[in-house]
């Protein structure tokens, strides 16, 4: 598809997006996506790299699986329920671009992305005891090394990143108490497909 865009130049200028992405044929739109490089435009007259948000469904992701990637300005509109998904029952769906490669990150390490929305919430919680109650705390699943997850979490302190590992064990602990969480508030609510996401905690109906 052909959109529109606005340099930083006020260049106006077109460029075409795909509204549909298939990893069958396209194996490279991973590492496209991971390095950053995905939806990428550059304009004609002063060069300048421009990185829209265009909506997209993701086909074969995740061993046959697909996804639908939503622009971070539709985050509201979407958990409110006022977003038309032009696709029946995807798998997942992100919503940003960063929920897009954090996805990515975790099936591409062979993980339950429940899991790991999981081992957010409570490394959320602890965060938040340590922080004054208007400050923004986002923590993203950065990969895992030497059998341990790597979370980065910003919005401790101001202009600083935190890393933290969580051991694989504890993964696998909680990964065995995934059915029964499945049933219980408020892990319910942001566990539950297609939207698997702890950011839903963060909005009221």
């Amino acid at each position: 598809m052909k959109k529109e865009l606005v340099c930083y130049c006020e260049y106006k200028f077109e460029a075409d997006f795909p509204e549909e992405v298939d990893l069958a044929e396209n194996a490279k739109a991973v590492q496209e996506i991971l390095s950053g490089q995905f939806m990428v435009a550059q304009c004609p007259s002063c060069g300048k790299e421009l990185k829209p948000e265009f909506p997209f469904h993701l086909l074969n992701f995740n061993d046959g699986s697909d996804l639908y990637f939503i622009p971070e300005l539709d985050r509201f509109k979407y958990i409110m329920g006022k977003y038309d998904l032009p696709v029946k029952d995807p798998y997942r769906v992100v919503i940003g671009y960063s929920e897009l490669v954090e996805k990515i990150t975790i099936f591409r390490d062979e993980l339950q992305d429940q899991v790991i929305e999981l081992v957010k919430y409570y490394l959320l919680n602890k965060a938040l005891e340590e922080v004054d109650d208007d400050s923004e705390v986002e923590i993203i699943f950065h990969g895992m090394e030497n059998e341990k997850l790597i979370f980065h979490i910003s919005g401790l302190k101001p202009d600083q990143l935190a890393v933290t590992e969580i051991k694989l064990s504890m993964y696998e602990k909680l990964l065995g108490e995934l059915p029964k969480r499945l049933t219980e508030q408020p892990f319910r609510d942001f566990l539950s497909p297609p939207y698997v996401s702890i950011s839903r905690m963060f909005f009221d109906d």
